[in-house]
Parts: C-alpha cells; sequence; structure tokens
C-alpha cells in the first residue's frame, strides 16, 4: 500500500486530504475486481462504498446516501451500469457518473442508453485517470 501513496506523490497530488472529501460509490458484479479497485481507491484517498450489483448501489441512492462520485462497470447481469447511471442521474444531478468496461456494446445495443451521455473509461484503465475525472 505505501508503494500507491508513493505513486500518489509521482502523480503531482502531493495531499491526499484534497481527494478524501469525494465519496465515490463503486459498483461492479465481478468480487475480485471490486475489492481492488477498491483498496486502490481508499489508497489514494478516496471514502469508497462498494456495492456488488446496479441494483444494490440504486437502493443506497434512493436511500439518501450522499456520494460525490459514482464509478460503475457498465455490463453486469440486471440492470445495467449505464441503466443506474441515468436513474442516478435523476436522484442526484451534480454526481460525477464515471462508466467503466471492456466491452460496452451489450449494454449499449440493448438500448439502455448512450454511453456517450456519461464519462467513459475503457478497461484496463489507470487510476491516475479516475482521479483526473474527479478532479474535473
Amino acid at each position: 500500500m505505501e508503494a500507491w501513496k508513493g505513486s500518489v506523490a509521482r502523480a503531482g497530488i502531493h495531499d491526499s486530504a484534497e481527494l478524501q472529501a469525494h465519496r465515490l460509490l463503486l459498483v461492479d458484479d465481478d468480487p475480485d475486481l471490486l475489492e481492488i479497485t477498491f483498496e486502490l481507491l481508499t489508497a489514494y484517498g478516496f471514502d469508497v462504498t462498494r456495492a456488488n450489483s446496479a441494483e444494490a448501489a440504486l437502493a443506497m441512492l434512493q436511500d439518501g446516501a450522499h456520494f460525490d462520485i459514482l464509478l460503475s462497470d457498465v455490463v453486469m447481469p440486471g440492470m445495467s451500469g449505464l441503466q443506474l447511471a441515468y436513474k442516478a442521474r435523476e436522484i442526484n444531478s451534480r454526481l460525477k457518473i464515471i462508466l467503466v468496461s471492456g466491452y460496452p456494446n451489450p449494454a449499449i445495443d440493448s438500448g439502455h442508453g448512450y454511453l456517450g451521455d456519461f464519462e467513459f473509461l475503457e478497461k484496463p484503465y489507470r487510476v491516475d485517470d479516475i482521479l483526473k475525472l474527479a478532479e474535473q
């Protein structure tokens, strides 16, 4: 974990206190990827809450949980990340939404919406890419 913190300094972010203000809801149906991404983002100073499905994430948002950023995989069983993004935007129009996928076409082709309505990172992505989008 210390190596990750060193990466933060090399990325030009010298004080992670600025990032700690960002409450991030992380959504992925792959438990291993969810855990690894959680650990990385936490090491970078984000206050991260995990959800293993779009439905679980939506329930948190509907229950009034406050997040600054939603970072979600696109392709998941049940509700897609793209569907979640649209519903999350209805609940909180100020929520920064970042979608990630290695193959988003199934969700796009199913008519769940337009990926271009949200920030998008292709897997594999770099944590630095998330940091840049978080600070925009």
